[in-house]
């Protein structure tokens, strides 16, 4: 049972953080575009 607890935490900590890094991107894509026009 701890293993699957974990291993569920595991997931949702990879999930978070590829929704943080999509959101970063996304930031970094609009300001690029601010900085070209």
């Amino acid at each position: 049972m701890e293993f699957n607890k974990l291993r569920k935490m595991e997931l949702h900590a990879r999930n978070v953080l590829m929704i943080l890094a999509q959101r970063y991107q996304e930031r970094l894509l609009s300001r690029t575009r601010l900085l070209l026009v």
